[in-house]
């Protein structure tokens, strides 16, 4: 299936799941095994090009311990890791020389750096509005791989494609030099953004998960204290969207 109408249906899918309580979750939940979820948090958390495997190995893990630990009774850590950007591909922007090459086969100006990557497979269904897909063949950060486009000729720029709205999620970090996770149930209007969020903390110290503290930001009650350690983990996604 094409990239387009695939993540067409992701945005619907969060538009749908914004009208409720229960419209902070995201299409990733949790399933035993899923271990694209890891590699994905790990690109997140290391801004590499493609999943560091030892640090994805710790958060899969980390989330299965954590899960079977407090899974059943508290359901916000079975969320799944939502990468702020579509991972199977990136989109360029293309002047009308290059839609004209295209469409006759004779544009070469980016073979180059898609060999570099491995890219076979291009999406020419939105061509008519100078946009083409490229398709990743392994996962890799979309962010890092379309700045290689925005200088060839006949490109004015590759995109990352980010999700439509706000949505729950978790937050892999490093505190003290161990990773920690900060996790978040989004609710109340999330297609606009979430208008509160239940935020749960949880480290391991030595192999025992301990769940620091939670709060909601739907109270009066001020921040707690184990906030400042660990709120930079939410801020970094929202509002840089790679940890680096």
């Amino acid at each position: 299936m094409k990239n387009g109408i695939i993540l067409f249906f992701v945005l619907v899918l969060i538009t749908l799941l914004s009208c409720s309580r229960d419209s902070g979750t995201n299409p990733n939940d949790y399933e035993a095994g899923m271990t694209v979820e890891a590699q994905l948090a790990a690109l997140w958390l290391t801004n590499e090009l493609t999943p560091p495997m030892d640090v994805a190995q710790q958060i899969a893990n980390d989330l299965e311990n954590i899960r079977a630990q407090f899974g059943d009774s508290i359901e916000i850590f079975n969320v799944g890791f939502l990468f702020p950007y579509w991972s199977g591909g990136i989109g360029v922007l293309l002047t009308e020389d290059a839609v004209s090459a295209i469409r006759t086969g004779t544009y070469t100006a980016w073979d180059a750096v898609n060999d570099s990557f491995d890219i076979t497979e291009i999406d020419t269904l939105s061509i008519n509005h100078n946009v083409a897909y490229l398709n990743f063949q392994y996962l890799m950060n979309p962010v890092k791989v379309a700045a290689h486009y925005k200088d060839l000729e006949g490109i004015q720029y590759g995109f990352a494609s980010s999700y439509m709205g706000d949505y729950s999620n978790f937050y892999p970090w490093y505190v003290d030099g161990r990773l920690a996770y900060l996790f978040r149930y989004g609710w109340g209007d999330c297609l606009a953004g979430c208008q509160h969020s239940d935020f749960w903390y949880v480290k391991n110290f030595n192999g025992r998960y301990v769940i620091i503290g939670n709060f909601t930001t739907a109270s009066s009650d001020p921040f707690p204290d184990w906030w400042d350690e660990i709120k930079l983990a939410s801020a970094m996604y929202w509002y840089q969207l790679t940890a680096d």
